[in-house]
C-alpha cells in the first residue's frame, strides 16, 4: 500500500540514544497546526528533544516539529509523492532495518513511564493523543488532560512526588464521568479482587470563613478548574471518621455509595491518579 511513497533512513547518533531513530517517510502531516517551525538543523533539534516526536519537511523546505505535548490528538500523517517528508521518532532494539512501516511498531519510548504509539490508518497514521495507557479527557475547549492510575500503597506525600517524577501531577476530578473512569480504572488494575481499593486524587477541603464540614474543595493540580461543591450523588464526604478525626482529602473507590470518599489526609491509600496537560 505505501510502497511507492515510503521509505526508512535510520539516523544513528551517539549510543545515549542507541534506541532512538528516526524514520523517513515520503507524506505530509495533516489535520492540527500546533508545530514549532524551525530554521536549520531541524532533524537533530527534534533528535535531542525528549519531548519532540515527529517532524514534518514540506515541499518548499518548511521545517517543524511536534511535541507529544502540544494537544496532538488530531495529528495524523499520510504517504504522498510531492517532495514533502516526514520523519517519526521511534524506539528500536536493535539496528536492522525493517523492510515496510507495515509491520513496524511506530512507538517512542522517552522515559520508562511514557511509550507514544502510531495508529495504522487506511492511508497513513494517526496519533490519539495521549501516552500509551493514558486516558484523554477533554475538560474544556481549551484543555485536555491525560489521566492514568497506579496500583501502589502510598502516603499522599509519596503519591504527590511519584507524580511529579513523571512530568504529571495528583490529578483531581472535572466531572462525573472522569469519576466513573477512575473507578472503573481501579476495578481494572486490582481485578475487581479488592472491594474498597481508595486512590488518591487532587482536593484538600478547604472551609475557610465557611461553615465547618464544607463540600468545597480546593485543587493545587493547575487541571481542575474552579472550586466545585462535589455532588452528593457521587461524593460520599463525611468529613470525619468514628473517631471524629478529619478527613479533609480525597479519594476515588472501587465500590460503595459515593464514588468520590473524603479521607484523612496522614493515611496510606491503595494508589494514585496522576495526570498531565496536552497544551
Amino acid at each position: 500500500m505505501f510502497s511507492p511513497v515510503v521509505f526508512l533512513l535510520f539516523f544513528l547518533l551517539p549510543c545515549a540514544f542507541c534506541d532512538t531513530k528516526l524514520m523517513e517517510i515520503y507524506g505530509k502531516v495533516i489535520g492540527t497546526t500546533q508545530g514549532t517551525l524551525l530554521d536549520s538543523n531541524c532533524l537533530i533539534d527534534c533528535y535531542y528533544d525528549p519531548t519532540c516526536f515527529l517532524v514534518y519537511l514540506d515541499s518548499e523546505g518548511v521545517c517543524t516539529k511536534y511535541s507529544y505535548l502540544n494537544n496532538p490528538k488530531n495529528l495524523s500523517v499520510i504517504p504522498v509523492d510531492d517532495g514533502s517528508q516526514v520523519y517519526f521518532k521511534a524506539t528500536l532494539p536493535n539496528d536492522t532495518c525493517p523492510a515496510t512501516l507495515i509491520t513496524t511498531s511506530l512507538t517512542y519510548t522517552p522515559t520508562v513511564q511514557f511509550s507514544f504509539t502510531w495508529t495504522p490508518t487506511a492511508n497513513g497514521w494517526t496519533f490519539p493523543g495521549c501516552a500509551d495507557g493514558w486516558h484523554l479527557s477533554v475538560r474544556s475547549e481549551n484543555l485536555t488532560v491525560c489521566m492514568k492510575g497506579f496500583y501502589q500503597t502510598v502516603y499522599r506525600t509519596s503519591a504527590l512526588s511519584n507524580c511529579k517524577a513523571m512530568n504529571a501531577v495528583l490529578i483531581g476530578v472535572q466531572s462525573v464521568e472522569e469519576s466513573q473512569w477512575m473507578r472503573e480504572e481501579i476495578r481494572n488494575l486490582t481485578n475487581n479482587k479488592v472491594s474498597y481499593a481508595p486512590f488518591w486524587i487532587d482536593g484538600v477541603r478547604n472551609c475557610t470563613g465557611i461553615e465547618p464540614g464544607c463540600r468545597i474543595f480546593s485543587w493545587a493540580d493547575g487541571l481542575t478548574t474552579g472550586n466545585p461543591l462535589l455532588p452528593e450523588e457521587s461524593a460520599s464526604l463525611s468529613v470525619t471518621d468514628s473517631s471524629r478525626n478529619l478527613e479533609n482529602c480525597l479519594v476515588i473507590t472501587a465500590s460503595g455509595a459515593g464514588i468520590i470518599n473524603d479521607v484523612g489526609c496522614g493515611y496510606s491509600q491503595s494508589g494514585i491518579f496522576c495526570g498531565y496537560k496536552l497544551n
